[in-house]
């Protein structure tokens, strides 16, 4: 799909940051908390997604 680039770098760059504790995701969970942001859960293409849906429709 032309929004998501699927190649090891891009991933890494978008989804994995070494700014996250990943003992605490283990320890604790991720779910339902919102003291931490992890990468994977942002939804900030979402929007393209939908538009891109209404405009294959028409």
């Amino acid at each position: 799909m032309k929004f998501f680039n699927f190649s090891p770098s891009a991933i890494r760059n978008e989804i994995i940051s070494d700014d996250i504790c990943y003992y605490d995701l283990a320890k604790y969970g991720h779910i339902g908390r919102t003291d931490i942001v992890v990468p994977w859960e942002v939804t900030n293409k979402a929007y393209v997604l939908k538009k891109y849906s209404k405009d294959y429709k028409k």
